[in-house]
């Protein structure tokens, strides 16, 4: 090999090789610690690859240069020692030796670079069956969390309309909110009187506190012109006083009239005494399931024929109820991930 030749390509290589390096960090710092957006996106996603691929290609030149120069440094001190250094003439089956040693290693480069690109190959097919392996087991976890909610949503529904019933037989003339004798509407009884108001919503409040699943609990009458509605809630069970001074136990939502025909039915039907039930998943102005909610018709105790407003409990469902418990993964097959 003649030494001083590769000394000087691998010095050439290194010069460009530290070139385009810099070049190229310059441009990645500028990039990413600067925030310049100067590098192309197709070509940023492989920014980090291609600064180490010419850290490698730059160390590799370098090496060999260092290697040379120390090389040509021994041979210059052997010289200086009165050393015979000198290389004899190659051999024609020597020339033949070092054209075999070159094919060798440029298909031992080719086998290196095929391996590689095999392996690639495989790696890829690996990571998509495992990728859809992966999506086959999400796909699978999904659908076991829809079908426990589906389940503890009927277990809140069932429970919610239990407490309703349970509710609706607490609904007596012993709370003093309607007045003997039967006729009077439930919203003129309440706006007549501060101690019905503040029944109601004491009896409201119990409700929330005392039942299965804590339900929201609001109560839906029958309102005064030029509206339909009015939905009764809990403002504050000890009262509060409003902006003209007068205290105050629930809060009002009155309603003109409500946009989904399907809501109004319902309402209507419930209000006349009338059975109606609600699909999971709809959506309206009081009317909401996509949590569980129940109801049932409040009757007047002197007039039991007559519904003075539909009493509305409504429930989230907790999240560690819908977790998925180890069993019912492992019985599922599922990955705990």
């Amino acid at each position: 090999m003649n030494i001083a030749r590769t000394l000087r390509a691998s010095l050439v290589c290194s010069f460009y090789a530290l070139v385009f390096g810099v070049a190229g960090m310059l441009l990645f710092l500028c990039d990413e610690v600067i925030g310049w957006d100067i590098i192309p996106d197709w070509l940023d996603a492989y920014a980090v690859a291609i600064v180490l691929v010419l850290a490698i290609f730059t160390l590799a030149p370098v090496s060999f240069c260092l290697l040379g120069s120390a090389t040509l440094g021994a041979l210059a001190a052997a010289k200086r020692a009165g050393l015979d250094v000198t290389e004899p003439d190659a051999t024609p089956a020597e020339h033949r030796k070092t054209r075999r040693r070159r094919i060798l290693l440029v298909a031992v480069l080719l086998v290196v670079v095929l391996a590689l690109a095999g392996l690639d190959v495989i790696s890829r097919i690996r990571s998509r069956r495992q990728e859809a392996v992966w999506k086959a087991e999400r796909e699978e976890l999904r659908q076991l969390e829809r079908e426990k909610h589906k389940r503890v949503y009927g277990h809140y529904r069932d429970d919610l309309f239990g407490a309703a019933t349970n509710a609706a037989a607490h609904w007596t003339p012993a709370l003093g909110i309607l007045p003997p004798g039967g006729g009077a509407t439930l919203l003129d009884a309440v706006n007549a009187s501060p101690d019905a108001e503040r029944a109601l919503a004491g009896y409201l409040a119990s409700l929330q506190d005392s039942l299965a699943r804590r339900p929201v609990a609001s109560l839906v009458v029958p309102g005064r012109a030029p509206y339909r509605y009015d939905v009764l809630s809990v403002r504050d069970v000890n009262g509060r006083r409003d902006a003209d001074g007068r205290v105050v136990y629930l809060a009002h939502r009155p309603l003109i009239d409500l946009p989904a025909a399907w809501e109004s039915a319902v309402l209507e039907g419930v209000l006349a005494g009338e059975e109606r039930t609600l699909v999971h998943g709809r959506h309206g102005t009081v009317l909401d399931t996509d949590a569980p909610t129940a109801w049932i018709p409040l009757r007047d105790p002197g007039a039991p024929e007559t519904v003075v407003g539909m009493l509305l409990l409504r429930a989230e469902i907790a999240s560690s109820d819908l977790r998925l418990t180890p069993a019912e993964r492992k019985a599922h097959k599922v990955l705990t991930w």
